[in-house]
């Protein structure tokens, strides 16, 4: 028969209909070994089957820690973003009958004032790149993984004090703009743990 789940699942956007399978649990601590509740973390999971085969059904439970009830055996990598912290990935192998268990350490997140100026008010899309990906970022203020960046995010140029973004890891990233009506120079900047890097970039009409 198959394992009953408890608690409230959330879909992770992975297959449906697989039975459950055996339990994972990952706590986390700060830099100085601390407990870190994973709820007030505020954070957006992920879930990655190494091995490229289905996990089917995944269900989450979270509280003071991230409580998988039930994965299939095999290996697993499972990231964290929150506006809090910057990301964290963590490898895992999921062994059957077993209680898995995972510590991850959190580190200050890396911050971005990205400012934009321009002759006359407009609004200016843009987004922060890494190595060709867009990175999910928080405007700082955000209490929950739904206000995370698109990478389509507005900004006004022109009398604005721009906007501080958060949830960001250390290194360097690119800054430019989306909209094909406007010109812009992409910036490059490199981000540093627990500091907040500002960037100024010049907007005209095409």
């Amino acid at each position: 028969m198959p394992i009953e789940c408890e608690g409230t699942p959330r879909d992770l956007g992975l297959d449906q209909g697989r039975a459950c399978a055996d339990a994972l649990r990952m706590r986390f601590e700060d830099a100085d070994g601390k407990p870190v509740s994973y709820g007030a973390m505020q954070g957006k999971p992920s879930i990655v089957r190494l091995d490229q085969k289905d996990p089917g059904t995944v269900v989450l439970e979270g509280g003071e820690t991230l409580f998988f009830p039930a994965l299939p055996a095999g290996p697993y990598r499972i990231g964290v973003h929150s506006p809090h912290y910057a990301p964290v990935e963590q490898d895992v192998d999921v062994v059957a009958g077993e209680k898995n268990e995972a510590t991850v350490k959190l580190r200050a997140p890396a911050k971005l004032k990205v400012l934009f100026t321009a002759p006359e008010r407009l609004v200016v899309r843009f987004r922060i790149r890494r190595d060709g990906r867009i990175l999910p970022a928080f405007p700082v203020g955000a209490t929950e993984a739904g206000t995370q960046a698109t990478g389509l995010q507005p900004l006004i140029a022109h009398g604005s004090q721009g906007a501080v973004f958060t949830g960001l890891d250390a290194g360097p990233v690119t800054i430019d703009v989306t909209d094909p009506t406007l010109s812009a120079e992409a910036k490059t900047v490199d981000l540093r743990e627990g500091e907040t890097t500002e960037v100024e970039i010049e907007v005209r009409k095409r």
